[in-house]
């Protein structure tokens, strides 16, 4: 399992606050075959003055496998 945040905070007029975290699990049921997810999600609001104000969302989902054929690699 494996993970992470960050998040940020600006003000004096600039008024930006932002955030993200990131959430992922990885599993190797044999020794060739690698599998996992991993989920990010973000959020972010500005308002650089009196008549403008931003709202940004994203979200992402992946999933993943690896799988290794012949030999071990290396030497």
């Amino acid at each position: 399992m494996f993970g992470g945040y960050a998040g940020q905070h600006i003000d004096n007029r600039g008024d930006a606050t932002s955030a993200s975290v990131t959430l992922g699990v990885g599993y190797q049921p044999t020794d060739s075959w690698q599998s996992g997810g991993i989920y990010a999600r973000t959020s972010q609001r500005q308002q650089p003055s009196s008549r403008f104000d931003y709202h940004l969302h994203g979200d992402l989902v992946a999933l993943y496998s690896q799988l290794q054929l012949g030999g071990q690699g290396g030497d």
